[in-house]
């Protein structure tokens, strides 16, 4: 089995045979963000179409669709805008963000790019779980809707300004030239992996059977797929760069990462680095049919909240074992409140370290990125849908952590479940 605690370079591994795009990391309204980074793809330009499209997913960017209500996808008759077509070398990082077919290009660039890190995780290739009707995701990157979703055989991706006023209800359908592209969710790219989130789960851990449902495994997703767009998110430099000299490596204050899938400068839809435990969200109970959405993501959030506490105690861990900072530096205490009282303590001596040794911050986060990575992509491969509970996963994760690393991390993983409220007995 692989090393997991290797580092994953995407960009060195497909420089030679894969293709290169320019892909949005962030939304352009934050700074720091307003300009494409460029990565390489696995999908070698040989096999990738225009549009773009390959065996395994196909883009097609139509005009005046509204959101598919049901599972079934919605073919659509209208107005096309022409694919995005490759540049003379095959490649496709020569459009730039206000160029026609651009939004193709990022979210199937992004959409491949999620694929990329999952299965370097896993080690093996995936499989749609719809796989038995179709082989091809079929991705619309603009339908007029204030959300965005990923179901049998397809995904795709609205639309919301928080700005603007309340869309009246005129039956009118607004197309993509209405809408600011910094709006758009097709240009957002916590929201495109959150979205691919949804599908590596369901290939992954499966669906359960119809009586099999649980609260906790439809909070299971939404927190999983917060996770995948987190750690995918964290395989641009860009993002790592902004990260760590925006904080000085100080991940417990505001930075970029655990505020997922921002909407603008100041909203964004979860927080990663929460204090919320499975007390504080009494609906656990409520009939799987009868939970809101809002519920159900919030349901997922004290899970994220463990597994982005591992995250940072991965980190810590790699920076003192390398001397980079010394032990009186790492958060080991569960009280948010003396977390906080600590912030004044902990900036001034994160701000002397990481100017010392940036690149040693860097090393770091990248190994326990991958190092969390990779655990979380077995635990989802072993567990099984039906009854799922939150205490099964966090069971699955500490006997996969266990497989890699014996018992050195287990009682620093358990304690992050338990402060949750997701008991480890």
């Amino acid at each position: 089995m692989q090393d997991a605690d290797m580092m994953i370079d995407l960009n060195a591994l497909y420089k030679d045979t894969g293709t290169r795009f320019s892909l949005l990391t962030q939304p352009r309204f934050l700074c720091g963000f307003e300009y494409p980074e460029t990565v390489w793809v696995s999908t070698p330009p040989s096999q990738i179409t225009s549009g773009p499209g390959d065996a395994r997913l196909s883009v097609i960017d139509v005009m005046g669709k509204s959101y598919t209500k049901g599972v079934e996808f919605e073919p659509h008759d209208g107005a096309v805008i022409p694919p995005a077509r490759p540049g003379p070398d095959g490649h496709y990082d020569h459009l730039g963000v206000a160029d026609t077919g651009y939004r193709a290009v990022n979210v199937y660039g992004s959409i491949r790019r999620v694929l990329d890190i999952w299965e370097a995780y896993l080690g093996h290739g995936t499989m749609w779980h719809f796989s038995e009707t179709s082989t091809t995701l079929q991705v619309t990157p603009f339908v007029d809707w204030n959300n965005a979703q990923f179901a049998w055989g397809f995904t795709e991706f609205g639309w919301e300004d928080p700005a603007a006023p309340k869309k009246k209800q005129t039956g009118k359908i607004v197309t993509a030239d209405k809408v600011n592209p910094d709006h758009q969710f097709a240009y957002n790219f916590d929201i495109i992996a959150h979205e691919l989130g949804h599908g590596l789960i369901f290939a992954l851990a499966g669906i359960p059977f119809e009586d099999a449902w649980t609260a906790d495994y439809r909070g299971f997703q939404e927190s999983g797929s917060d996770l995948v767009a987190l750690l995918s998110s964290m395989h641009f430099d860009t993002v790592l760069d902004h990260l760590l000299s925006s904080t000085s490596g100080n991940l417990y204050a505001e930075n970029e990462i655990n505020r997922i899938a921002e909407t603008s400068e100041n909203q964004q839809f979860r927080i990663a680095s929460n204090t919320l435990t499975l007390a504080d969200v009494p609906f656990r109970d409520i009939p799987v049919d009868d939970m809101t959405s809002k519920q159900i993501h919030r349901l997922g959030e004290p899970m994220t909240g463990a597994f982005f506490d591992i995250l940072v105690a991965s980190y810590q861990k790699n920076l003192i074992e390398s001397g980079t900072i010394p032990k009186k530096l790492a958060v080991l205490d569960d009280d948010p409140d003396v977390i906080e009282k600590r912030m004044p303590e902990l900036k001034k001596g994160y701000d002397s370290a990481y100017r010392r040794k940036p690149e040693a911050f860097k090393a770091a986060l990248c190994e326990a990125r991958d190092s969390l990575g990779v655990r979380l992509a077995k635990t989802w491969d072993v567990l099984g849908p039906d009854f799922l509970s939150f205490e099964q996963i966090a069971r699955t994760f500490l006997t996969v952590d266990r497989h890699y690393s014996g018992w050195e991390n287990q009682s620093e993983i358990a304690r992050c479940f338990r402060w949750r409220g997701i008991g480890t007995k």
